[in-house]
């Protein structure tokens, strides 16, 4: 299979997981999805593939595994190419939820943004260039916390906020303790079902 066969049905796939996000109500991680099928196209001239000196590939070669650890920004990086006040915002954002979490409680990027993992995928969070937005990786926190949410732009999985004006820090915890209970239910299932 040549290269651009093999690209092809990588960004297929992209795009396919793209509408998939959208329409489950998550399109950040669809639009993400989809600016990674463009972005991942191999530079081409003269219908050859340039060879990244970075990848060390051989001509027509196309790489598909993942970055290592040390090309992915972490978490302090990303604050750190925030402007104000948004760097402002997730900082005092990142400082509430990490004061809500259990000590076990990893922080990690994902899907381009700071991540919170606990029991799987917890609390994510972000800054964009007019709004900041909280991620409780799905909708039914959102639901339950639907009247203290009245005054935020809210989607499925989505919180939307002010660059310069976070929820109050009561409001993040208890979003954050709800997104906890959740895990520790799906962890305390999977345990069930296992033995």
């Amino acid at each position: 299979m040549d290269t651009l066969t093999i690209f092809g049905l990588f960004a297929g796939s992209c795009l396919l997981g793209s509408a998939y996000g959208f329409l489950q109500g998550a399109w950040p991680f669809g639009l993400v999805e989809a600016i990674w099928a463009i972005v991942r196209s191999p530079p081409m001239v003269a219908g050859k593939t340039i060879v990244c000196a970075k990848c060390k590939l051989d001509s027509g070669s196309f790489p598909v595994k993942k970055p290592a650890p040390q090309d992915q920004p972490n978490v302090d990086e990303y604050i750190q190419d925030v402007p104000e006040p948004a760097r402002s915002t997730l900082q005092k954002i990142r400082t509430i939820i990490r004061s809500a979490v259990p000590p076990e409680t990893t922080e990690t990027i994902s899907y381009g943004i700071p991540m919170f993992k606990y029991r799987g995928a917890l609390f994510g969070y972000a800054a964009f260039s007019k709004h900041c937005s909280l991620f409780p990786m799905g909708s039914s926190v959102i639901a339950a916390f639907k009247n203290d949410l009245k005054g935020y732009q809210t989607s499925k999985g989505t919180i939307r906020f002010p660059v310069d004006k976070p929820p109050p820090a009561a409001l993040l915890k208890r979003l954050v303790k709800a997104r906890i209970a959740q895990n520790e239910l799906k962890h305390q299932r999977g345990k069930a079902h296992a033995t």
